[in-house]
């Protein structure tokens, strides 16, 4: 029996602190998947307040991503997790192409990486010198 293999946009359900199941969208690169003892994720809420939320990206219940409602991806709680909390009976399913393009976006302004972000440290950096 083979590693699992977990895909960038993968959706799992899994146990974290004390035994509690939450949804979590992978967000780590399939290299890093593939090889890493870790794997990177944000976690999925159903609050409907959290959609609102500048760094939260709503991923679609449908038959693809195995979610039976709509949650928020809370891009602003990245967490590794160790790969032996993930197995095969933990994955729902996964985000489409159109869904993984929002995750990068949301990802880029998360993390500082947008052009608009860019141009921002920029003019400050001019602003002070």
């Amino acid at each position: 029996m083979g590693q699992l293999k977990i895909k960038r946009g993968d959706i799992f359900r899994i146990k974290v602190d004390a035994g509690a199941e939450q949804t979590f969208l992978v967000i780590q690169n399939d290299i890093a998947n593939r090889y890493c003892q870790s794997v990177i994720a944000v976690p999925l809420t159903r609050n409907v307040r959290a959609r609102s939320l500048f760094f939260a990206l709503t991923v679609q219940g449908n038959s693809i991503t195995g979610l039976e409602q709509d949650y928020a991806a809370l891009f602003f709680q990245i967490r590794t997790l160790a790969r032996e909390r993930f197995d095969a009976g933990s994955r729902l399913g996964t985000l489409d192409n159109k869904a993984i393009s929002k995750m990068d976006e949301m990802l880029k302004l998360s993390l500082g990486l947008s052009t608009l972000q860019q141009l921002e440290d920029r003019f400050n950096r001019r602003k002070s010198s």
